[in-house]
């Protein structure tokens, strides 16, 4: 167990979840008419008390793939999205909160906090078994290699012998 304690200690990066975000959004397609204009009356309407994101989201977005999931968008962590979109929906502080009219390659987007994720790093017990089983098949990986190494080392290549058998052969005559 100490030599798994020492991987997981070594590494935290490879036991840690990055921070994460769900967002909502709502897209206008850069390609509609009066884009921006647009993007900024769906933003009014989102930023009226009580006002149902998703419900809005279905009717104005024009991303057909998360418009009929309310404008959600899952959870992602950065570096998966476009980065104006990633760094206003990571600067969003409390699910609710809404950004301003966000233009990327695609349009202009309104995005919505869901839930936030802090970074987390996954507990040495969750973790230990699986490092403990790859720390047993790396063992047994270089046991058997240097088994491999032993039984090649005693062969010993006789080439005298395989020199005269080809020189046989060329001439057509057959080894005794």
């Amino acid at each position: 167990g100490r030599l798994a304690r020492n991987q997981y200690d070594a590494a935290p990066e490879k036991f840690t979840t990055p921070e994460g975000v769900r967002v909502s959004h709502i897209l206008v397609h850069a390609k509609a008419c009066e884009a921006e204009a647009r993007a900024r009356e769906v933003l009014a309407r989102a930023q009226q008390p009580g006002a149902d994101f998703a419900a809005l989201a279905k009717e104005k977005s024009d991303d057909p793939a998360s418009a009929a999931k309310g404008g959600d968008l899952g959870f992602f962590s950065r570096g998966k999205m476009a980065p104006a979109f990633e760094s206003a929906a990571f600067a969003l502080k409390q699910p609710g909160d809404l950004s301003d009219v966000v233009k990327t390659e695609f349009g202009y987007h309104v995005i919505r906090l869901e839930e936030r994720k802090p970074a987390s790093r996954q507990p040495f017990e969750t973790v230990r078994d699986g490092l403990m089983k790859g720390l047993a098949e790396s063992e047994a990986r270089t046991r058997r290699q240097q088994v491999l190494d032993k039984v090649n080392a005693g062969i010993e290549v006789d080439q005298k012998a395989i020199e005269a058998l080809v020189a046989a052969q060329k001439s057509g005559a057959r080894p005794n």
